[in-house]
């Protein structure tokens, strides 16, 4: 924090005004999840019950509200609550959510803040050059307690389907923390946070690339033994026979389901046969075929940019980040609104970006139309209700023009050329990309 400003913070009518948006987005769905018990959390629920009376849980299915296509690691999460009646669970789980999503405002306003440019920094300090803030530093330090509320209570996948008992609230939580902790370098934390998140979906994988190229080794590392020990308590159970069976069989059962659910899912493979070639939605062998060859298709991109952009990358790590976090949405065989919340840091990251100076007027605003695309569809179908306006195929859409967009501008900013070192990884050259 500068010296000059040290102490001073927003007045409290304006931090009052900055969470009043969220308070009442907040509230209004906790009172429409406590209607009636959430479709997700009902299928947690009865696994979990299933699995303290010794059962397999991801056996006899027919009785929950929906498949239960998590590992091992959701289910002991889920175990406690199923030891209470259900309405009981539901609403504490429902509250769980409130506060995971409440967690990840404070998350930002504690780690997020960006951080004033070091004055002795000059062009001999042997690194490159930042590009001069858009914001001076001051302001947005004073003023940096008031964004981010404003920013989550815009950011509708983390609290428009509240009701339905998803587990997403803590994905975004965990995703969260380990954007923070990356931030402060507390590569340990950050390990622990993505061998959480990969615990409860596998997915979350794809962001170890992105620390590799950024050199977050220690991070990794962290991950990986994580994963070790719960590989080893899974072995000295006998829970990996369960696990098996969910890999082996539910899951690549569960994969294919958004061919008999089009209007409720949303996955590349759908958007593909929907809009470009048909055939692939003419049987469940030849979806199943597309979704494999999406997810292979987008990760391989994912990665060769990586690589391509690795001089970049290594310095602007975060963009490396929410590219990550973009190829793990895209690659997602079984895409629902909910899921968007872990792009979060990707969201707050175009922002103190653009405050800092690193992205130009033009990739800011195209950035930002595309986010309105992605938050606003849900909210117009709302209002709206109206069975041939496809939202999800919209928002996925305009995430894929945006992984497009910040994929080749990570490859072209890494390049060697005079004008983008000298512009500050030419994010201000010509305040365009």
């Amino acid at each position: 924090m500068l010296a000059g400003q040290r102490g001073k913070k927003p007045s409290p009518f304006f931090q009052i005004a900055a969470w009043a948006p969220l308070v009442f987005v907040l509230l209004k769905y906790f009172l429409l999840s406590l209607a009636a018990s959430g479709v997700d959390f009902v299928a947690y629920y009865g696994a979990a019950r299933s699995f303290l009376q010794g059962q397999n849980p991801y056996q006899h299915q027919e009785h929950l509200s929906g498949p239960m296509v998590y590992p091992m690691f959701t289910v002991l999460l889920c175990a406690p609550l199923s030891l209470l009646p259900e309405k009981t669970a539901d609403i504490l789980w429902d509250l769980l959510q409130v506060s995971l999503t409440v967690g990840s405002v404070l998350l930002l306003i504690a780690y997020y803040r960006p951080q004033a440019r070091e004055s002795s920094r000059g062009p001999d300090s042997g690194s490159r050059p930042e590009p001069a803030p858009r914001i001076p530093d001051h302001d947005v330090i004073i003023h940096w307690p008031l964004i981010p509320p404003l920013l989550m209570a815009t950011f509708t996948p983390a609290y428009m389907d509240l009701n339905a008992g998803n587990i997403q609230p803590l994905n975004l939580f965990l995703v969260t923390l380990l954007g923070a902790a990356l931030l402060h370098d507390r590569q340990g934390l950050a390990g622990m946070a993505l061998a959480a998140l990969c615990g409860i979906k596998v997915l979350p994988v794809v962001l170890v690339p992105a620390l590799l190229i950024a050199g977050k080794r220690r991070a990794v590392a962290v991950w990986a033994a994580a994963l070790a020990a719960y590989g080893l308590l899974l072995l000295a159970t006998g829970w990996w026979r369960w696990e098996l069976d969910l890999f082996t069989r539910l899951l690549p059962q569960f994969s294919a389901i958004g061919l008999e659910f089009r209007g409720l899912l949303s996955s590349l493979a759908l958007l593909a046969g929907e809009f470009l070639y048909a055939p692939i939605l003419d049987s469940r062998a030849t979806f199943a075929l597309a979704i494999r060859v999406a997810a292979v298709l987008v990760c391989s991109l994912y990665v060769l940019a990586l690589c391509l952009g690795r001089a970049r990358y290594r310095l602007a790590w975060q963009d490396g980040f929410s590219l990550g976090l973009m190829t793990l949405l895209l690659s997602c065989p079984v895409i629902i609104f909910p899921h968007f919340s872990w792009l979060f840091p990707a969201y707050v990251w175009l922002f103190t970006g653009y405050f800092k100076g690193r992205h130009g007027h033009v990739f800011f605003a195209m950035s930002l139309f595309l986010w309105i695309v992605i938050f606003s569809g849900r909210v117009l179908q709302d209002l709206v209700p109206s069975p041939l306006f496809p939202f999800r195929d919209a928002a996925l859409a305009a995430l894929l023009v945006l992984w497009v967009m910040n994929l080749a501008r990570g490859v072209y900013l890494a390049g060697p050329g005079p004008m983008r070192v000298q512009a500050g990884f030419g994010e201000r050259a010509g305040d365009a990309m």
